[in-house]
C-alpha cells in the first residue's frame, strides 16, 4: 500500500513537473507552498515557506493576487499579470476547505502574436478604407454575412442596416437588371470554379447609385456544397463615372467629326458647283455679245 501510495505521489509530481507553467498548491489565508512543480521552485518557490515571501519576494500577498476572492466566492479566479515584459495568465482554483490551488503560466508570445495580428488587422482596414472597399465573409447555411467596418464608407446613410445585412437582404439593393445575374453567378459556383469578378450597382435608400467591383472565392463541404463565400468589394463610382463621361465626349466628338465631314463635303460640293456655274455663265455671256 505504501509503494502504491509512493507511486501515486510520483505520478502527480511528473503529471505537475510536466505542466507548461507554475503550479502550486497552498493553505487558505497562510499561501503556505505545500507542494510545488519543478517550474515553481525554479522560480523560487519553497515548500513550508509563503509563496509571495519566496516565489514573490515580497512581505505581504503579491499585487493582482485573486487568492482572497477565490475565498470569498468559492468559485476560480483569474487574471492576467505582466512581470516586466513578461506576460502571465494566473489561475486560482478552490480544492478543500484548507488549500487551494495556484497555476499560473507564460502567455508573452501570445499576447505578442495577438498584437501583431491587432496591427496587421489595423493595417488592412485602413487599406480597406482607403481604397472605398470592404471585406466580406458569407456563411450561406445561415445566410448571415460579416462585412468590415469600412463598409460605412461605402453604404454611407445605409450603413446601419446594411453592415449585417444577410445576403437576401442585400440583394434586395441590387439594382434590378443587375440582380438575376449576380444571383445566377454565386448559384453557379463550383468546386473547380470557385471564384469571380464581377461588378454591379447598388441602389441606396436616398436613390444614390454606387457600382461596386467585387471579387470572392467560395469554400465548399465535402460533398460540393457551398459554405462561405470570402471576398472584399470594392466602390469604383467615380471610375464608372469617367467612363460614361469619356464615352458620352467620344460620341460628341464622333458626332461633330460626322457634322465637320459633311460640312467639308457640302462646301466642296458647292465650290464645284461655283466653279461649274460660272463657265455657263461665262459661256452665256460671250455668247450674248457675239
Amino acid at each position: 500500500a505504501e509503494e502504491q501510495l509512493a507511486n501515486e505521489k510520483h505520478l502527480q509530481q511528473m503529471l505537475l513537473d510536466n505542466f507548461p507553467g507554475i503550479v502550486l498548491l497552498l493553505r487558505v489565508q497562510t499561501r503556505e507552498v505545500v507542494v510545488s512543480n519543478r517550474a515553481g521552485v525554479k522560480s523560487g518557490a519553497v515548500c513550508g515557506s509563503t509563496c509571495f515571501k519566496t516565489w514573490g519576494e515580497s512581505r505581504g500577498p503579491c499585487k493582482g493576487c485573486l487568492a482572497e476572492d477565490m475565498w470569498t466566492t468559492g468559485k476560480e479566479q483569474s487574471t492576467v499579470i505582466e512581470v516586466g515584459e513578461k506576460v502571465f495568465e494566473g489561475h486560482w482554483v478552490p480544492v478543500t476547505d484548507d488549500l487551494f490551488l495556484h497555476y499560473s503560466f507564460d502567455i508573452t508570445e501570445r499576447r505578442l502574436a495577438e498584437k501583431k495580428l491587432v496591427e496587421n488587422e489595423h493595417v488592412i482596414q485602413q487599406a480597406l478604407f482607403i481604397s472605398n472597399s470592404f471585406a466580406f465573409d458569407w456563411n450561406t447555411a445561415t445566410d448571415q454575412v460579416r462585412r468590415s467596418a469600412s463598409c460605412k464608407k461605402v453604404f454611407g446613410i445605409d450603413y446601419g442596416k446594411m453592415v449585417h445585412a444577410t445576403s437576401k437582404d442585400y440583394s434586395q439593393h441590387v439594382h434590378p437588371d443587375d440582380r438575376l445575374r449576380l444571383e445566377h453567378l454565386l448559384l453557379n459556383l463550383i468546386p473547380t470554379a470557385d471564384t469571380y469578378t464581377t461588378d454591379y450597382r447598388l441602389v441606396l435608400s436616398d436613390g444614390t447609385v454606387v457600382f461596386l467591383e467585387e471579387a470572392a472565392q467560395a469554400y465548399f463541404d465535402d460533398t460540393g456544397k457551398t459554405t462561405r463565400v470570402i471576398g472584399v468589394a470594392s466602390d469604383i463610382t467615380k471610375r464608372k463615372r469617367a467612363e460614361e463621361e469619356r464615352t458620352e465626349f467620344e460620341r460628341q466628338l464622333h458626332q461633330s467629326q460626322k457634322i465637320e465631314s459633311v460640312g467639308r463635303l457640302a462646301g466642296g460640293v458647292a465650290h464645284d458647283y461655283n466653279n461649274m456655274l460660272s463657265v455657263i455663265l461665262g459661256r452665256a455671256e460671250l455668247a450674248r455679245i457675239r
